[in-house]
């Protein structure tokens, strides 16, 4: 009599964060199909327009790189069709835990918003941001804030300073106004390159604090992300910044070689922007205090 073959296969659940140099076989594997269904995730946004711009547009505006400080970069920036930009971006690391991942522009000075597990153990960062000169410059990042991050149950974002001033800052939304449903576009460095991705909200938590003050909502959405996501905006369907990347979890299987990957949900914080603003309003009292009269 014959007996049959067990089916064996690997699964696993997971999640994403900022990208290292060395990932290993499976999440290389999960990035590639779940970047796969960027595109297709999309449609949701075809035909709309944000702010007058196609939401490829828009969310490459307002997405910029987040790195290690002793990270080198070079850029090398020549003109695309229809008035574009296009850049290329070549990142040397120092020591082999260097990183991508994504911040976002939240003020006309210099302010960003990032995921806290990108500044881990990090005071000073470096960023690569679109300028109102219309050029791609690099420039150092203070940490101002981060929260203690996902491992102390904290909400995982971070506020930081650079001295630029960035092409497209993006207007925060009151998270008190979110609901199940609405679309969500997200933007990231994946692959040190753009990646957007369209969805809608899934969950929402109730509003919460910390001992330090924050205040946030925790954001459960559909559209497919990535390593490299990390830190890269939540966008709604006005153009306001809605939440902040911060992980990715799902289900992933490779029977004989084959890419499956299922039950996926991204996550994201969204910070009280009232908060975030007496950050703001600290920082540039303490930086103008230290100017020399």
């Amino acid at each position: 009599m014959k007996r049959s073959l067990p089916f064996l296969f690997c699964v696993a659940a997971t999640c994403v964060s900022c990208q290292t140099k060395h990932t290993d076989e499976y999440m290389a594997r999960v990035g590639a199909v779940l970047n796969s269904r960027r595109e297709a995730s999309m449609t949701v946004w075809e035909d709309k327009k944000i702010r007058g711009l196609s939401p490829h547009a828009y969310a490459g505006l307002v997405t910029t790189m987040a790195l290690p400080s002793d990270a080198t970069v070079k850029l090398k920036q020549s003109k695309g069709p229809a008035g574009s930009v296009r850049i290329g971006i070549k990142v040397r690391y120092r020591n082999d835990d260097g990183f991508v991942g994504s911040v976002v522009a939240i003020t006309d000075d210099g302010y960003f918003l990032t995921a806290a597990h990108c500044a881990e153990n990090l005071t000073q960062m470096k960023v690569v941001v679109f300028t109102r000169a219309k050029i791609f410059a690099v420039a150092p990042a203070r940490v101002i804030w981060k929260s203690a991050g996902p491992s102390e149950k904290g909400p995982d974002f971070a506020l930081l300073h650079a001295p630029l001033i960035p092409f497209f800052p993006i207007n925060m939304a009151d998270p008190v106004q979110l609901r199940t449903g609405l679309p969500v576009l997200t933007s990231g460095s994946t692959g040190n390159k753009p990646g957007h991705s369209g969805g809608k909200i899934l969950s929402l938590s109730k509003r919460e604090t910390d001992s330090s003050g924050a205040h946030w909502r925790r954001v459960g959405h559909s559209a497919p992300t990535a390593v490299g996501d990390s830190g890269g905006p939540v966008i709604g369907s006005d153009g306001q910044l809605l939440a902040i990347t911060t992980a990715g979890y799902w289900r992933f299987a490779f029977p004989f070689g084959l890419e499956q990957v299922w039950g996926h949900q991204s996550l994201a914080v969204a910070p009280d922007p009232d908060w975030i603003q007496s950050l703001i309003y600290q920082d540039r009292a303490g930086r103008k205090s230290k100017r020399p009269t």
